[in-house]
């Protein structure tokens, strides 16, 4: 939050043109924004819950499970492969001094173990789908945490059909979170993240679009999780107009993030307009996918998201129900499997 105050101080004249108010103006009950005003500080049961990526935007989330001023307990398992690196820090609310080459998962453990000691961590450094492989597919997954950097892989997880999902996101000067509970007409992860098929591009022929790596690169980086060469590093950092230290020996899933979180700004005396990261969209995110959690936490109600734009007040109008899509795969084979059992 210090970091969008100081962000909303250096850039105030490039942002006149958005109404803009002081972040340190914005003080608002979190519960009238999400429709809960039922929900009180008390202790939680996580339950059966899966986080699949532990990067910025679930770090926002987890900082807030840490901080609860009340007992958290439940079975909490954290799926990531990556690594912190020299970058994360800026928008890791999570991350502090010395966590630069430690597994994300096993920090996020140790701190939140120490926080709620109640609350029983296991962290897995691999990709989800070998982690749902090893787990067995046969068994159903009751409550995921998606903080995932693409679509294609929101849609892996939807694939698993997880009896209940929340989601986190950031694009650009947009953040945003969602809850899914696909029953009673409800939408699912899935209904949000349809495959297209007005485009010929999948995620790869996207990713070379974004970044100019070679397609047979982007690939292999995607299936090994390998650290970006100093070369592919200066590719991206190219095409962005951005620095190339910070990628070299990330993964490119890592380095998309912080590019997404990125957005256009024109700056005094300067005829172009230059790309600016916003280091605090990752954890607006967070907080509202802790929001989204809670709910879930207190019952069955229908699926919403939420979506904000990160320089003006939010409202409750920003919530919104989400319905299931007839074109969705995932919603169709759920129904298949209640009528069966």
């Amino acid at each position: 939050m210090a970091g969008a105050q100081v962000f909303h101080r250096v850039f105030q004249s490039e942002l006149a043109g958005m109404a803009t108010e002081p972040f340190d103006s914005w003080h608002v009950d979190v519960r009238q924004l999400f429709a809960a005003a039922e929900l009180e500080v008390a202790n939680l049961d996580l339950g059966e819950t899966h986080a699949f990526g532990v990067g910025a935007v679930t770090h926002g989330l987890m900082w807030m499970i840490e901080h609860w001023p009340a007992q958290v307990s439940g079975a909490l398992s954290l799926v990531d492969q990556d690594k912190y690196g020299s970058s994360n820090g800026q928008r890791y609310a999570f991350m502090r001094p010395g966590d630069t080459g430690q597994m994300k998962v096993a920090a996020i453990k140790n701190r939140l173990e120490t926080a709620h000691p109640q609350l029983t961590i296991t962290d897995h450094p691999t990709d989800l789908n070998s982690y749902c492989a090893n787990r067995g597919f046969d068994r159903p997954l009751h409550r995921v945490i998606a903080g995932l950097d693409s679509a294609e892989a929101r849609r892996h997880v939807a694939l698993k059909l997880p009896e209940r999902t929340v989601n986190m996101w950031t694009a650009g000067e947009r953040t945003g979170a969602g809850r899914y509970l696909p029953a009673h007409g409800g939408a699912c992860l899935a209904c949000d993240y349809l495959e297209k098929v007005d485009t010929q591009l999948d995620e790869v022929a996207e990713l070379f679009q974004q970044t100019s790596i070679r397609p047979d690169i982007i690939r292999s980086l995607l299936d090994s999780g390998r650290g970006l060469s100093v070369e592919e590093a200066a590719t991206i950092a190219s095409r962005w107009g951005t620095p190339a230290d910070k990628f070299v020996g990330q993964p490119l899933r890592s380095v998309m993030p912080a590019l997404c979180a990125t957005g256009r700004l024109q700056m005094p005396n300067n005829p172009e307009v230059v790309d600016v990261p916003f280091a605090f969209a990752s954890l607006f995110a967070g907080i509202s996918g802790f929001m989204m959690l809670l709910k879930d936490l207190k019952g069955d109600d229908p699926s919403e998201g939420w979506t904000q734009h990160i320089f003006k007040r939010p409202t409750p109008l920003l919530l919104r129900a989400l319905h299931t899509r007839s074109e969705c795969v995932c919603c169709s084979t759920l129904s298949d499997l209640a009528t069966e059992t």
